[in-house]
């Protein structure tokens, strides 16, 4: 009985730190979108409607993100490493850090794996967090395998 009254207090604050993550993230979502609003406004007043913008950025948040900084951590080879090949950490648009990306080999080549919830009691494993878009995963993975060839060149 003990044994899950701890494993249920676990879980429970596992539980309140992912509610707190989702509510930060959702506060930005809001953030980001009057941001969006408020640039539009403005690039609209600059060109005085007499050209035509286009709109490459769709009125969701989540459709304008872009790396804006990577920072990669290569290992040197050892047995003890396996697959992984780096650590790297990533902003996107200048605001939002994700750390705890490893750069893996896999039989493919190289791709970008993203941190899992350590905490989590089930046969596979679980993202904290991903992209949702291909386009997004496509843009992060292609940003941190070229900044770590380049310091594998270094």
């Amino acid at each position: 009985m003990a044994e899950s009254i701890a494993e249920l207090k676990k879980e429970l604050e596992r539980a309140t730190r992912m509610a707190a993550m989702i509510h930060a993230v959702g506060e930005k979502v809001t953030e980001l979108q009057a941001e969006n609003e408020l640039l539009r406004k403005r690039l609209s007043q600059l060109t005085n409607g007499t050209e035509n913008v286009v709109d490459d950025c769709p009125t969701t948040a989540w459709d304008c993100l872009a790396v804006t900084n990577v920072q990669v951590y290569p290992f040197r080879e050892a047995p003890t490493m396996g697959y992984t090949k780096a650590l790297a950490s990533i902003v996107l648009n200048d605001q939002f850090m994700l750390r705890g990306l490893r750069v893996m080999d896999g039989e493919n080549g190289l791709f970008v794996a993203y941190p899992t919830d350590p905490f989590f009691k089930g046969e596979s494993f679980r993202s904290i967090c991903n992209p949702l878009t291909r386009q997004l995963r496509d843009h992060i993975e292609n940003c941190v395998i070229e900044k770590y060839n380049q310091s594998m060149e270094a």
